[in-house]
């Protein structure tokens, strides 16, 4: 899922935290992540999905926003989830980055 307007490219950080409050309930987090880790080799799918995009030269990031940890720094991180980066697709990025076209946040739902 995307937390963008169909027609915005990127949001900064504040937007995207004020876009997730009312996913809250949905949002998938630390669990989910390492379990995709541990799996992904089982989804070659989703591995590729995005990676040939000339605008997402990294593949899509999946984000799991159900959990935000502050690290040494201050700076609040989220678990990532970087499909274009098979041996290594498991990053904490900082939600200071804010979102764009790239993200897809990861819920739960049908």
């Amino acid at each position: 899922m995307t937390v963008l307007p169909t027609d915005v490219e990127q949001i900064n950080a504040v937007e995207y935290e004020h876009h997730l409050v009312p996913m809250q309930d949905t949002l998938l987090g630390y669990q989910q992540w390492q379990w995709l880790l541990e799996h992904k080799s089982d989804y070659p799918a989703l591995l590729d999905f995005g990676r040939s995009s000339d605008k997402c030269p990294y593949g899509k990031n999946i984000d799991f926003s159900g959990i935000i940890v502050i690290d040494k720094d201050n700076l609040r991180e989220t678990a990532t989830f970087m499909t274009g980066i098979p041996d290594a697709p498991g990053r904490w990025s900082w939600l200071g980055n804010g979102f764009d076209s790239c993200g897809l946040v990861a819920i739960a739902g049908k």
